[in-house]
């Protein structure tokens, strides 16, 4: 976990001025392969970094206002550690887990469950949260921008202490190419509230297109301005 915590602090030292700047830019020794932007004003940005264990990567996931959220990953989609800036803490996984998420699960038999648990720092510290829910391949395909994307339907129930303080479900996608989810129409409450988001992907941009690390997002910003910083947290997103 070296590189990745080195990676997560040196683009956590530089996100003053990844919020003024017109582009993204990955920490050194990392490279950008993929842009993607989102209605709900949110856009995302996909990278790999020197030393990192073979199919792990970063996602970083900026709103109108800059960086909110930073997110290393493993092949299996397992989130072993995400910066939420927005609240300045940070998750990192407790491994083993019960039931470890597992990407080429989903796409082997369709449906993959899980049941994981993540510790705190920073911010609020020595908090343990625990994610139980489950994806599932709806067997429905769809093309945005080009790419093909299978739609998943997802529940997810994240609990502190044994009570369940967020429950989200739902439509995604995944990207196979891309060995990505993606946001769709999700509902979560916290039992108090309910609101639903749309965080559909818009566009897929490759390194050399126009668009490409864009840092500002470009759907419906004008919608979601009165949103909380910690309502633009994606869960089963990041990122």
């Amino acid at each position: 976990m070296k590189p990745a915590l080195s990676a997560l602090l040196a683009l956590a030292a530089a996100w003053p001025a990844q919020a003024q700047s017109p582009k993204f830019v990955p920490p050194q020794g990392c490279d950008a392969y993929l842009t993607v932007q989102m209605k709900g004003c949110l856009v995302s940005h996909y990278f790999t970094c020197q030393g990192d264990p073979e199919g792990h990567r970063w996602g970083a996931t900026l709103t109108a206002d800059g960086p909110v959220a930073l997110s290393y990953l493993d092949a299996e989609y397992q989130w072993l550690q995400t910066m939420i800036l927005v609240i300045g803490m940070t998750e990192t996984l407790r491994e083993p887990s019960q039931d470890p998420a597992s990407f080429s699960e989903l796409l082997e038999t369709g449906l993959d469950s899980f049941d994981f648990e993540t510790v705190t720092s920073g911010a609020i510290d020595g908090q343990v949260h625990r994610y139980q829910g489950f994806d599932r391949l709806t067997g429905e395909t769809v093309e945005i921008d080009g790419e093909p994307l299978m739609v998943t339907e997802f529940e997810v129930r994240e609990s502190v202490d044994g009570q369940v303080i967020f429950t989200r479900q739902g439509n995604q996608y995944v990207s196979e190419r891309f060995g990505l989810f993606l946001g769709g129409i999700e509902t979560e409450t916290d039992g108090v509230e309910t609101v639903e988001n749309d965080r559909t992907p818009v566009q897929f941009i490759e390194p050399g297109e126009p668009g490409f690390l864009d840092a500002r997002p470009i759907f419906d910003c004008g919608a979601v301005l009165s949103r909380a910083p910690a309502d633009i947290v994606p869960a089963r997103l990041l990122p």
